[in-house]
């Protein structure tokens, strides 16, 4: 099974609309026969993220956590949220539109193969502003590049929850988007289908691939570049 997974209790059109995204990903397969699909997309919905404590506040009802054995089945993760976010800035107390997408994450675990697949796929669909980044894999000065955020971390090793698997992540600045009046207005439909374009191309690759190819690599393994 592949983890499709995201939250859906953020208070803004960007914030709360990463279900959007994987609703994509899962109409574009339902169109390829079975016979072609080796392994199952699995959603995963969270609604914890912003209950107050954050999800250790209520660890013990995640569905991971009192459903340990449906981690057996996952060999990969999708994340997808903040899809479609413009930038914005504040000048003299009005809102003005910056005319520039906002800045964003595509994250992906220590291997060769997904980080060239998630560049390649970010270039290929015209995803502006994007940074594609390894947090295990040291920057060129050594140090850390970005640090995965979001419910999709839970594809790196060491943390609660821990899937530590193959897959790539999508988030994005949340700027003037932490407000409750970001509404659909705010919105770029454009920005969003590229998006959600790349993240069904990788989605694609963790279908298919050999997953011995893929698996990721230690940090203390991986090579600076």
């Amino acid at each position: 099974q592949i983890l499709l997974i995201n939250h859906t209790d953020g208070p803004s059109i960007t914030q709360d609309n990463g279900a959007l995204g994987l609703l994509a990903i899962v109409k574009y397969f339902s169109h390829i026969p079975q016979e072609h699909r080796p392994r199952t997309l699995t959603v995963f919905l969270d609604s914890r993220h912003y209950y107050p404590g954050m999800e250790r506040a209520s660890e013990e009802f995640s569905w991971l956590t009192r459903y340990p054995e449906a981690k057996d089945k996952l060999v990969g993760i999708i994340q997808a949220e903040h899809l479609g976010e413009m930038d914005y800035r504040e000048v003299d107390g009005r809102v003005e539109e910056v005319g520039l997408a906002e800045q964003s994450y595509l994250w992906s675990r220590n291997n060769p193969i997904l980080i060239d697949a998630a560049v390649s796929a970010a270039k290929r669909y015209n995803w502006e502003r994007v940074q594609v980044v390894a947090p295990e894999r040291p920057g060129i000065n050594g140090g850390l590049q970005q640090v995965w955020w979001g419910v999709g971390a839970i594809a790196l090793p060491g943390r609660s929850n821990s899937l530590d698997l193959p897959g790539f992540g999508l988030g994005s600045f949340l700027g003037f988007y932490w407000t409750t009046a970001t509404g659909i207005e705010r919105w770029n439909k454009e920005l969003f289908r590229n998006q959600a374009v790349t993240m069904t191309e990788l989605t694609g690759l963790l279908m298919t691939a050999d997953l011995e190819a893929i698996k990721p690599i230690a940090p203390e393994a991986a090579t600076t570049d």
